[in-house]
């Protein structure tokens, strides 16, 4: 087993010092390996889908592999819905799973089933080791392939890398383990992405040619270098809330607003004829929709990407580099262009205030207005977690004032499951403040965030409780069926509260605005305990405000 009994050190060696891992027998010689070697800071959780998200919030906040650990089974089957998202959000992991031997597959014995690249092409790449881990060859092909998972799993783009290991019985050491001094490591250069002076040229000639041009970001690590490098240039941004480009000079993020209540007269005049775009997955569906509508615009995408999704369906160039190094080895200055950027800003400015009148004037209970409310709240360099469906959309909507916040959501697969994992994660590796914005579907979807020994006194979740599904009384299409409360926005009574007091969290209710203000006042204070505020609210109503919403800021025009 010393081949085995190395792989934490290796993992150490290249930088890895995370680990989750879910109690099991069949993976009792990595549990005890890791469990032994001193350096590496060990976090056991007993809900396998849970410890997957976990994971990705821990490697989300120190952009390093997190390590997993599980037995066979279905144990690992459980792993799935984060490894899915940490492959589309680009997160690197490093899966470990025990296994049977393989003699033993489909012979009806416990805990085996086929276990080899369960996870298909939403992992990076699938390594088998071998049963027989005495073998001088197969301790040289461990060593090899443990190198060789990280190596890819911090590659551009990084992702999720699965090892499968099966053991044979005894499995439990009868003495003390030991650790090679010096196990074989195989360390890797990053590459480095650069273009010709002439390709430079090439890409500036192209760029005079277009008049409008406008830069779309999708979801994107904070990344404060190239926020002053954008506040630069002379061209409108669009960046989401997951773009993280908030209080950044010529970035607009009333977007979705905008393009649904401007007349069409000035939804023409912001037309660009180039949009490049960078980073990952977008929310707006009125953004795509109005790109790819206009089939005279040519669409460019930054970034080092082998392939790239043509999300607009115009993709005409891809430029393989960062896109600091485009903005410092690129122009873009014109009349014409700084027209364009101006016709933009003059929407958003009309848009922002509508924003705030609205939810300063709004005297019913709701979602939208809460948000706007808890965002305006946030303290300096706030980690802010948004839940998918409507709690990112109202963010998204909404903005937000505190320039440091970081925001991260789980948009790779825009499911609802693994959200408070996520964040629990996020928050068990810094100390500043983590905040949670969930609906209860994802709140109550993933309660075994909690179930474990680790209690993170710097979360704080903002649950929003309309008891049931609220988007789909948004959607058109369910919000018209008679089916709607039972078998779409599936109506449900809980309460977050036996279930923070269970847990050990500080706990507000919130029915009015009154509730609301007060809870505010210290609910982003330093405590020995994480917090939950639950605001309450009834989903007809929130429906209706949001309708509103959107009415009043079209007749101001």
């Amino acid at each position: 087993m010393q081949a085995i009994y190395d792989i934490p050190e290796i993992l150490f060696q290249h930088g890895v010092t995370d680990v989750v891992l879910s109690p099991g027998s069949r993976c009792a010689p990595l549990s005890i390996a890791f469990a032994r070697h001193k350096k590496l800071q060990i976090k056991v959780v007993p809900d396998e889908r849970s410890a997957a998200f976990i994971a990705l919030g821990l490697s989300l906040q120190s952009q390093k592999p997190t390590v997993l650990i599980c037995t066979s089974g279905s144990a690992l089957y459980n792993y799935a819905p984060a490894i899915v998202e940490a492959y589309y959000q680009r997160v690197p992991l490093i899966v470990l799973t025990a296994d049977r031997p393989p003699e033993w597959i489909d012979q009806n014995d416990g805990q085996t089933i086929r276990q080899q690249e369960i996870y298909g092409k939403h992992s990076k790449a699938f390594f088998q080791l071998s049963a027989e881990h005495e073998l001088p060859a197969t301790q040289w092909e461990t060593y090899r392939k443990v190198n060789e998972a990280v190596a890819i799993a911090e590659a551009y783009p990084k992702g999720p890398v699965h090892i499968n290991i099966p053991f044979r019985e005894p499995f439990y050491p009868k003495e003390e383990i030991t650790f090679s001094a010096a196990p074989t490591v195989i360390k890797r250069e990053q590459p480095v992405y650069s273009l010709s002076e002439d390709q430079w040229k090439s890409i500036q000639q192209k760029l005079d040619s277009y008049k409008k041009i406008l830069f779309v970001g999708g979801q994107h690590a904070y990344d404060e270098s190239l926020r002053l490098t954008i506040g630069n240039i002379k061209a409108p941004f669009i960046g989401e809330i997951v773009s993280n480009l908030h209080g950044v000079r010529n970035v607009i993020y009333t977007h979705d607003t905008m393009l649904t209540s401007i007349p069409l007269t000035d939804l023409e005049e912001l037309k660009p004829d180039l949009v490049i775009s960078f980073g990952g997955a977008l929310l707006s569906k009125w953004l795509k929709q109005y790109i790819r509508a206009n089939a005279s615009i040519d669409h460019w995408f930054i970034g080092p990407d082998v392939t790239t999704a043509d999300v607009f369906q115009q993709l005409t160039e891809i430029i393989p580099v960062q896109l600091s190094e485009f903005l410092s080895k690129t122009t873009i200055s014109s009349a014409s262009q700084e027209q364009f950027l101006q016709r933009w800003i003059q929407q958003q400015t009309h848009i922002i205030p509508a924003i705030r009148e609205f939810n300063i004037k709004e005297t019913t209970f709701n979602e939208f207005t809460a948000i706007y409310d808890v965002l305006n709240h946030l303290p300096s360099f706030a980690k802010l977690h948004l839940a998918n469906s409507m709690s990112v959309r109202y963010a998204n909507t909404l903005g937000i004032t505190q320039r440091s916040a970081e925001v991260f959501a789980n948009r790779g697969t825009s499911g609802i499951d693994g959200v408070i994992s996520t964040a629990y994660g996020y928050a068990l590796r810094t100390a500043q403040l983590v905040t949670v914005i969930t609906g209860d579907l994802a709140f109550f979807y993933d309660r075994n965030a909690f179930w474990n020994n680790y209690k993170p006194s710097n979360l704080r979740i903002v649950l929003l409780n309309n008891h049931g599904g609220g988007i789909f009384r948004m959607i058109d299409g369910p919000a018209a069926l008679p089916e709607l409360d039972e078998f779409f926005e599936t109506k449900q009574p809980l309460s977050a509260k036996y279930m923070a007091q269970e847990h050990g969290l500080e706990y507000t209710a919130c029915k009015n605005f009154n509730d609301l203000n007060k809870a505010l006042d210290s609910f982003f204070q330093p405590s020995m305990f994480g917090k939950i505020m639950e605001i309450e609210t009834d989903s007809r109503k929130n429906t209706e405000v949001f309708k509103r919403f959107k009415r009043n800021v079209k007749d101001s025009y």
